[in-house]
């Protein structure tokens, strides 16, 4: 997580409301901070009324044995109806017990963790990351991936960033949603295990089980479409219709594994992928680039795929200065 943006508070006033009196009421505000609460406070009435309506919450929460306050910090089930008057009254509950969590008088589960700004998770070229999520949910990163992760009151929502990929196992939650947003689309689902990849301009999405809807377009044009196991689809966010088709998902996610599997592919798209886990490129003659080769190669040590080369297609192997390589005819 970026630092700098542990003093950040949510957008959303209420939110707001509760990360500020977790600061200020656990002793953690800086000099700094106090002034840049004290701005928000008269930014916006808005800003004032939340946090006192925070303020008398706590005050009478302050009043109620533990025992008896436990019991509202349960999410309401998803069929259960609230009058304005109660829905106010649940907001400030939970938010209070943010609060108290920040000053050690309560113990959230990760649906409370609205106040908190998103958590940022990277890898660098060649890096693979397996991150465990506060819901139980697993992130697996592949190489030079970008991501944030965010917990709302309703959703749970991952940001994939360009040239990313992820494999995620998602933990069951029919209240709360777990959405991957891209450029291009977004996933939406409850529980499952699929694969994204966001790089080229397109995005791809391949389900190894469970299910899934993914989202092309924009919200007021879009396309709806679901996945089961065994299917994916790929889409470049042009307005094109969306196509399901199925799909080798032990191939497409042996990066797993620190494999990449080819089938009879050409090997400037075969240079393409591997190049994805070198700090310097693989450079392709354009004589070669429609040469079709087939195998297994071990993304953690690219040096043995251009040894192998030669003895798949009849090509030299042209090492550089800058430490990548030029595949020349012979």
């Amino acid at each position: 997580m970026d630092p700098s943006d542990a003093r950040r508070p949510p957008a959303d006033p209420l939110d707001a409301a509760a990360y500020w009196f977790a600061r200020d009421s656990g002793g953690l505000m800086s000099a700094a901070e106090r002034s840049e609460f004290d701005a928000w406070r008269r930014a916006d009435p808005a800003h004032e009324r939340a946090y006192r309506e925070m303020l008398d919450t706590w005050a009478l929460t302050r009043a109620v044995p533990d025992h008896k306050l436990r019991p509202l910090l349960r999410p309401a089930a998803p069929e259960r109806r609230f009058s304005p008057g109660r829905r106010r009254l649940a907001w400030g509950v939970g938010a209070t017990a943010c609060a108290a969590a920040a000053v050690g008088l309560a113990s959230p589960g990760w649906w409370l963790a609205s106040t908190l700004p998103a958590q940022r998770y990277a890898t660098a070229r060649g890096e693979r990351r397996r991150v465990d999520l506060e819901d139980g949910s697993v992130l697996t990163l592949n190489t030079g991936t970008q991501t944030e992760v965010r917990y709302t009151r309703s959703e749970r929502r991952v940001t994939l960033h360009p040239g990313g990929e992820i494999m995620l196992d998602v933990s069951p939650d029919a209240s709360h949603p777990f959405i991957v947003d891209t450029e291009i689309g977004r996933v939406r689902v409850t529980g499952t295990r699929f694969n994204v990849r966001h790089d080229g301009g397109q995005m791809a999405v391949a389900v190894e089980s469970g299910s899934v809807e993914v989202i092309a377009g924009p919200w007021w044009n879009g396309q709806r479409v679901k996945l089961p196991a065994g299917y994916g689809v790929r889409m470049a966010g042009g307005g094109e219709t969306v196509r399901i088709q199925p799909v080798d998902v032990a191939t497409l996610t042996a990066w797993r594994q620190g494999k990449t599997v080819f089938n009879d592919t050409p090997l400037a798209e075969v240079v393409r992928e591997v190049n994805r886990y070198r700090a310097q490129p693989i450079q392709v003659a354009p004589a070669l680039a429609r040469v079709r080769i087939s195998g297994v190669f071990d993304v953690d040590d690219t040096g043995a795929f251009l040894k192998a080369l030669p003895a798949l297609v009849p090509l030299r192997v042209q090492p550089r200065a800058d430490g990548g390589a030029d595949l020349l005819a012979r």
